[in-house]
């Protein structure tokens, strides 16, 4: 009788091959489903935005999430980047750019008001978000990139080029199509401008993006609110962080109506990292990796800034819920527009007021009994939506 036996080596062999065929299939599996999970309770999203684990784990996680981007606008920086080093330059080049020493906030008044001027000299009407991008994208290269720019380079048409086609960019990322036409006709325009700078884009992304909309939303919200209005007005003059912060027991503070706007209408409504999961089995505890799957967490800020806890009134726009004796400690932990933890915005405290300087440059000369009345549209919109804002001439 012969017996056939298999040999140690043969078998190890094929234990791998099983594990293997084992975690391809889960692999392919994980894939078809839905691996996107959507957070919106405080706890959750504070773990998944300040997790117990290392710097550089955490920009791996968001260069993962943010992955689509790398490609739609040809950047590598810290944002699609997990690098610990391209994290500090860039987080130092940031924190440098916003220091009031090379952009005190007088200045930053003085070239919003100038640039509304321009914009409206000689106008009939003009679309309302095509001013606004105007605006932030001047200020950003006359004001914030001043020491890189070459202004006489500027013309409008440029600008309005370039603006349309990041939201263009932008939009079309998410459905992964990509434009390098495109992306080059925006290049070419930003290297002009900038050109001592490697790859302009890298810093027009989170210096503009976000901004020109923050801007837009609080000027239509703000340009028939009687309250709000005088104290636009009073910033411009006096542009300082005192101004801005300060409040009366019967009104609410610039910054108040800021926050609001950002509580109500954040311009990243959700913020994504990619975490691996391993699965818990004895298979794993072998080959981990080949049963490691990558789930993207969406951390939903705009429904956390809506929770209960500010109340029945949490969907209406109210700046004086921000005043220290409304609100409450645990309210105020939930205003996330710019994250929290380790990767928080080095923006935070500085765009908020760049943001209502902008906003008070446009209100000094577009509002009741001005010479520019703002038509308001059907809707406020984001990166799109403002169909019907005009600022139009007063006959």
């Amino acid at each position: 009788m012969i017996q056939s036996t298999m040999s140690p080596y043969y078998a190890y062999v094929a234990f791998a091959l099983l594990c293997t065929s084992y975690a391809c299939y889960y692999n392919y599996c994980s894939r078809r489903r839905n691996d996107l999970v959507r957070l919106t309770s405080l706890d959750d999203i504070e773990h998944l935005l300040s997790p117990p684990v290392s710097l550089t784990a955490q920009l791996q996680s968001r260069a993962l999430a943010n992955a689509r981007l790398k490609p739609a606008f040809g950047i590598d920086s810290t944002f699609v980047n997990g690098d610990l080093a391209a994290h500090g330059a860039f987080t130092r080049f940031a924190i440098n750019l916003i220091s009031p020493r090379n952009l005190p906030w007088s200045r930053l008044a003085d070239i919003a008001k100038g640039t509304v001027t321009v914009q409206l000299c000689d106008r009939g009407s003009i679309p309302f978000d095509t001013l606004v991008r105007r605006l932030v994208m001047y200020v950003i290269l006359v004001g914030l990139l001043e020491e890189y720019v070459d202004e006489s380079a500027i013309a409008v048409d440029d600008i309005d080029l370039v603006t349309g086609g990041i939201n263009e960019l932008w939009a079309l990322s998410k459905t992964s199509t990509y434009r390098p036409d495109l992306l080059e006709e925006v290049n070419m325009r930003l290297r002009c401008w900038l050109p001592n700078m490697t790859n302009p884009m890298e810093i027009i992304i989170p210096t503009y993006e976000t901004m020109w909309r923050v801007v837009a939303v609080a000027t239509a919200l703000g340009h028939d609110n009687t309250q709000a209005i005088p104290l636009f007005s009073a910033l411009l003059q006096q542009p300082t962080t005192e101004r801005y912060r300060q409040c009366t027991d019967d009104s609410f503070s610039a910054d108040a109506f800021m926050q609001e706007v950002l509580r109500l209408y954040p311009p990243t409504r959700r913020i994504s990292r990619v975490v691996p999961v391993t699965t818990s089995s004895i298979l794993s505890r072998f080959c981990p990796r080949l049963f490691t799957r990558y789930i993207t967490f969406a951390a939903d800020v705009e429904a956390l800034q809506c929770d209960s806890l500010w109340a029945n009134s949490r969907r209406e726009f109210d700046p004086s819920r921000h005043h220290l004796q409304r609100s409450t400690e645990q309210q105020r932990k939930t205003l996330l527009a710019f994250g929290t933890g380790k990767l928080t915005c080095v923006a935070k405290n500085w765009a908020p007021q760049a943001a209502a300087i902008m906003v008070a440059a446009i209100l000094d000369q577009v509002g009741a009994e001005k010479d520019f009345a703002l038509e308001p549209g059907k809707a406020i919109g984001g990166r799109e939506g403002w169909e019907g804002w005009f600022v139009q001439r007063r006959l």
